[in-house]
């Protein structure tokens, strides 16, 4: 990016304020900030919250508040989005990774009926394609047309597939347009969790590099037999299943790398 580019980028200005704030309390506080009418201390929370918003979409964790008064002496005052745990100590984010077809969703789905938070980076990337004026899509559609879109203009994720697997050109050139978004995302969510942790799920966290951004990752291995057969139970041809499982590291380098592995090669019910 070039420097104008750059400028400001992270800056909560007028663009961020339209986006963040409601109209009525973006109208208000622009005609203080324009016009030096009386700021209504009534939108001081909403603009609060709306700052924060926009702050740790962007992967802040803490904040600083300053003051300077027409004494002319400043002061600062520091504070965090999150909350350590007794020891000062922080667990925020546990990532639960695994080659495709493992069961690293289910695993995720017992950890949020303990009531523990939970994310899915794949929901993520769901979220991303359903943004049909965001520049992800509009980049997309750039490359490969409108053949990937469904009837209602909305990026149709088989499509996508029979496009990036057969194709490692393609397909690396997907995960770097979507894959840095991602990560905003799920470390946005992190600081939205307190002192809680996050369980998120992360297919390629490896793959990616970005081991270095969680705390713990718990691995979820089977063996390749009972890899092929959920892969086929989805109804996936051989050549499919070939190329998702091309794409992803080896689950047992997956499991050697991890902090904790989970074995699950068995029914749900055993």
């Amino acid at each position: 990016m070039s420097i104008p580019e750059l400028f400001g980028i992270n800056v909560f200005g007028e663009e961020a304020m339209k986006k963040y704030l409601p109209a009525d309390v973006f109208t208000s506080l622009q005609m203080t900030i324009e016009q030096g009418t009386a700021l209504d201390a009534s939108i001081a929370g909403l603009v609060a919250d709306g700052m924060k918003n926009w702050a740790v979409e962007r992967g802040a964790t803490h904040f600083t508040h300053w003051f300077q008064p027409m004494t002319g002496i400043t002061a600062e005052k520091h504070d965090s989005f999150i909350s350590p745990k007794d020891g000062g100590k922080i667990i925020m984010l546990i990532a639960i990774t695994g080659g495709i077809g493992a069961g690293k969703s289910t695993v995720l789905k017992m950890f949020g009926n303990l009531g523990c938070h939970v994310l899915d980076a794949d929901d993520v990337a769901h979220e991303l394609y359903n943004e049909p004026e965001s520049e992800i899509c509009r980049a997309m559609i750039a490359r490969w047309g409108n053949g990937i879109l469904t009837e209602d203009g909305r990026i149709y994720r088989p499509a996508v597939a029979r496009v990036v697997f057969p194709n490692a050109d393609e397909l690396s050139w997907l995960n770097n347009l979507v894959h840095p978004e991602i990560q905003k995302r799920i470390l946005a969510s992190v600081c939205q969790c307190g002192s809680q942790p996050l369980f998120c799920a992360i297919p390629l966290l490896y793959e990616n590099g970005w081991q270095c951004m969680v705390d713990r990752v718990i691995a979820i291995w089977c063996s390749a037999n009972v890899q092929q057969q959920r892969l086929a139970a989805r109804g996936w041809s051989q050549d499919e299943i070939r190329q998702r499982i091309a794409s992803q590291m080896n689950m047992d380098r997956k499991l050697s790398l991890a902090d904790y592995g989970i074995i699950n090669d068995g029914p749900l019910e055993a």
